[in-house]
C-alpha cells in the first residue's frame, strides 16, 4: 500500500519508499546500448601497423613534391648545377630556354627531341634519353619498354639521377598489368637516393591501390604506406577494394591471400566475414582480437572466446569484450573486473597511441574512452543492484543523465546524501558543477520523501526562505490552538507556494518534471497534446485527457505519475487546497481556496478542475465567485483574484480575504 505524499509532506507518520518498482533503464537495453564500444577500421589499422613493422620495410620518408611540369625544370637546373657549376650565365641560360621550349613541343614534334640532343652535353643525356622514351610511349603506344628508356635504365647511376624514379613511374602508368612491380620499383628508387621532386613515389601508393589487380601486393602497399604515413586515401581505398574484388575471390584465391602474413593480419581488421575467422583458425594471428570483436557482432560469443585465447598478451579491445562477454553470461562480477583492468591499461597508454576502439555515438571521439568504461562499469553495477558504485562511476564517466536516473530511482536516500557529501570537493571544474547538481537534486529529492532537514541543507541559498515559509505554513495549519479558518488559510498559503515554487524545491530530475522544466512542446509519443509555453500549462488531447481520472485523488508518489504529466507537485498542491477548503468555515475564504484548486487543472485536465468547479459552487452557495461561477458554467476570470492565486506572497487574513472579494466584485450584495 502507497500512502499519499502530501502526508510526507504535513509531517505524519509514513513508510518512505526509497525505490519505486524496477523499471530497466535505456542502458541496459541491449539493442539502444550507449555505452556500446565500436571497433573504427581506421583505427584499428593504425593498431595494427605496430603489430607488423617487422614484416614491412623501414618507413620511409616520401616528399609530396611540385607538379610534373615544375618538378621537371627544377630537376634540369639542379643537373646543371651539379655537372656544370663552373658554365657561364649565357651558357646555362640558352640550355634552360631551349629545355623549356623543348618540354613545351616533345610531344607533337619528335625531331625536337634530336636537335635539343644535339645541343646536350653526355652527362645530361638522362633527360635526352627520358624526352625520346616519353615521346615513343604516347605516339606509338607499344607493348614493350621504349628502348630509349632502357638505355636511360642502363646508365651508370650518377648520370641517371634525375629520371630514374619518373621512368619506373611512367612505366607503372601505361602498363597496367605490370604496375605492382613498375610502382615498387619507382619507390625502391627514391629509397636509393634518385631525385623525386615531384613526389612521385607517394603518388604510386596511391595509384596502385586504385588500379591494382594483385590483391596481396595491393594490400602489402597499403601497410607499407601507413607505415611511411603516406597516401592517408589507403583506407577508402581498401573498402573499396573489399567491396568490389575480396568478394569475387573463391575460397581458393581467398586462401591463398590468408596465407600472406601481412595480408591476413589486414584481413583481422578489414573483413567480418565468417570465411575468414575460419580460414585463419590454422595460422597464428597477431591482432586475433579484431576477429573476437566481429565474432561477438555476430553473437558467437563461444568463437570470440576461441580468438582471445590465443593472443599473446592482453589489449584494449579484447579486455572490454572480455567483459561484455561476462555480461552476457551474468557475470557481473567479472565484468566489472574487466573493466577495471581495461582502465589500468589504458591509463600506461599514451591517448594518441590508443586506436584500438572508438565510440559509437561519436565515432571520431577517440581521445578519452575511459569516460565510455566508466559508463559501462556503471551499467554493471546496475545490473549488480550496487547503486552507490553505479552513481560514482556515472559521475566519473560525466554521464550525468544515467546519473540522475539511478539517484532519483534507485539510491535511498541515505546513500544520496553520502554521495553528495563525498563528490563535493571535486577539483575537475565540470565535477564541481555537477556536484553541486547532485547536492541540489538530494535536496529536491528529501522534499519530496519529507525530510525537510536534509532539504534545507542542500538547497541553494536562494530557495532556503522560501522552504522556511512553506514549513512554517504547514507547521502552523497543524496547530490547533488555531481557528479552523487561519489553519486552511496557512495550508492554501503553502499551497500556493508549492505551486509556484514546486520545482525549485521538488522537482524531478526526469520524468515527470524534468528539472528545471525544459522540455519539448509535445507530450512523450503524441503530437496531439500541446504545451504553451507563453501561459505555462498543457492542453491535453481526449485520450490524454481521460488517462487523469481519477487524478490527484491517485497515490501521489511522484514515480508513478504518468510523464505526460508534467508538474507533479501542482497535483500535492491540488490535494493540499481540498484538504484547505474542507477546513474552511469562512465561504468566502472556501471559494478563494477552490477557485485556486480548479485554475491548477483548468489548462490541462476539465475532469479534474470539475472536482473544485462543484466544491466552488455548492460549499460557497452566497459567494459572488461561486454565483458567478455557477452563471458562467465555469470558473470565471477574475483579475484580482488570478493576480492573488499566482503570488508567493501569503494571504494573511480573513479580512484580507474579503477585501479581495470587495475588490473583486464591487457590487456584490
Amino acid at each position: 500500500m502507497k500512502l499519499p505524499l502530501l502526508s510526507l509532506l504535513l509531517g505524519t507518520t509514513a513508510a518512505v519508499y526509497a525505490c519505486a518498482p524496477y523499471v530497466q533503464p535505456s542502458y541496459l537495453n541491449a539493442t539502444d546500448n550507449c555505452y556500446e564500444i565500436r571497433l573504427s577500421k581506421k583505427g584499428a589499422c593504425k593498431r595494427l601497423i605496430d603489430t607488423i613493422k617487422d614484416l614491412l620495410p623501414p618507413p620511409d620518408d616520401f616528399k609530396p613534391g611540385t607538379s610534373t611540369l615544375e618538378a621537371e625544370f627544377a630537376d634540369f637546373e639542379a643537373a646543371l648545377k651539379k655537372h656544370h657549376p663552373n658554365a657561364s650565365q649565357d651558357e646555362l641560360s640558352k640550355l634552360q630556354e631551349t629545355f623549356r621550349a623543348l618540354q613545351v613541343k616533345h610531344r607533337n614534334i619528335k625531331e625536337h627531341a634530336q636537335t635539343f640532343h644535339q645541343q646536350l652535353p653526355e652527362n645530361l643525356i638522362e633527360f635526352q634519353l627520358y624526352l625520346e622514351g616519353r615521346t615513343y610511349l604516347m605516339k606509338e603506344n607499344p607493348d614493350h619498354i621504349p628502348p630509349a628508356w632502357k638505355k636511360l635504365l642502363e646508365l651508370p647511376p650518377e648520370k641517371r639521377h634525375f629520371r630514374t624514379a619518373w621512368v619506373h613511374f611512367m612505366l607503372g602508368n601505361h602498363f597496367k598489368k605490370d604496375l605492382h612491380t613498375h610502382y615498387k620499383n619507382c619507390r625502391d628508387a627514391v629509397r636509393k637516393g634518385f631525385a623525386d621532386s615531384a613526389g612521385l613515389a607517394i603518388r604510386s601508393y596511391i595509384l596502385e591501390l586504385r588500379f591494382g589487380s594483385n590483391m596481396t601486393q595491393m594490400i602489402r602497399c597499403a601497410a607499407e604506406a601507413e607505415n611511411s604515413q603516406n597516401a592517408p586515401e589507403y583506407t577508402f581505398l581498401l573498402d573499396v577494394l573489399h567491396e568490389k574484388a575480396m568478394s569475387k575471390l573463391d575460397d581458393g584465391e581467398y586462401f591463398a591471400l590468408v596465407q600472406d602474413p601481412v595480408c591476413r593480419e589486414f584481413l583481422a581488421v578489414l573483413d567480418n566475414s565468417s570465411r575468414f575467422r575460419t580460414m585463419v583458425k590454422q595460422f597464428k594471428l597477431r591482432n586475433a582480437d579484431f576477429c573476437a570483436y566481429y565474432a561477438m557482432e555476430d553473437g558467437d560469443v563461444t568463437e570470440a572466446k576461441e580468438f582471445i585465447a590465443i593472443l599473446e598478451k592482453p589489449t584494449l579491445l579484447s579486455i572490454y569484450l572480455e567483459a561484455k562477454i561476462a555480461r552476457h553470461g551474468g557475470h557481473t562480477a567479472l565484468a566489472a573486473e574487466k573493466l577495471r583492468q581495461w582502465l589500468k591499461m589504458a591509463a600506461k597508454i599514451d591517448p594518441n597511441d590508443r586506436h584500438d576502439i572508438l565510440r559509437v555515438c561519436e565515432p571520431e571521439d577517440s581521445h578519452d574512452l575511459s569516460k565510455e568504461v566508466y559508463g559501462l562499469l556503471g551499467t554493471t553495477m546496475v545490473m549488480r543492484r550496487d547503486f552507490t558504485d553505479a552513481a560514482r562511476f556515472f559521475h566519473r564517466a560525466k554521464q550525468y543523465d544515467d546519473l540522475y536516473e539511478i539517484a532519483e530511482k534507485f539510491m535511498t536516500l541515505e546513500q544520496l546524501q553520502e554521495f553528495a557529501e563525498e563528490i563535493k570537493n571535486d577539483t575537475d571544474k565540470k565535477l564541481a558543477q555537477q556536484s553541486d547538481a547532485i547536492r541540489y537534486l538530494t535536496a529536491r529529492r528529501a522534499f519530496r520523501e519529507g525530510n525537510f532537514r536534509i532539504a534545507e541543507k542542500y538547497l541553494p541559498e536562494n530557495y532556503r526562505n522560501i522552504l522556511k515559509t512553506y514549513l512554517e505554513l504547514v507547521q502552523k495549519s497543524k496547530d490547533n490552538s488555531k481557528s479552523s479558518d487561519e489553519r486552511a488559510l496557512a495550508l492554501y498559503n503553502a499551497a500556493k507556494l508549492l505551486r509556484i515554487h514546486g520545482m525549485e524545491l521538488s522537482g524531478t530530475q526526469g520524468a515527470p518534471d524534468y528539472f528545471p522544466g525544459n522540455y519539448g512542446s509535445n507530450v512523450p509519443g503524441c503530437s496531439d497534446c500541446k504545451y504553451d509555453s507563453g501561459l505555462g500549462y498543457w492542453t491535453l488531447c481526449n485520450s490524454h485527457a481521460v488517462q487523469v481520472v481519477p487524478g490527484f485523488n491517485a497515490a501521489k508518489d511522484y514515480r508513478n505519475i504518468p510523464q505526460h504529466l508534467r508538474f507533479h507537485y501542482r497535483y500535492i498542491a491540488a490535494e493540499m487546497a481540498l484538504q484547505a477548503g474542507a477546513m474552511a468555515k469562512e465561504p468566502e475564504l472556501k471559494a478563494l481556496i477552490h477557485y485556486f484548486g480548479g485554475n491548477i487543472f483548468k489548462h490541462r485536465s476539465n475532469l479534474e478542475a470539475d472536482i473544485f468547479y462543484k466544491r466552488l459552487v455548492l460549499d460557497s452557495p452566497g459567494c459572488a465567485l461561486s454565483r458567478l461561477a455557477d452563471h458562467q458554467r465555469w470558473f470565471p476570470e477574475v483579475k484580482v483574484l488570478i493576480k492573488e492565486i499566482n503570488s508567493d506572497k501569503p494571504c494573511t487574513s480573513l479580512k484580507q480575504v474579503k477585501e479581495l472579494m470587495k475588490q473583486a466584485f464591487p457590487s456584490a450584495k
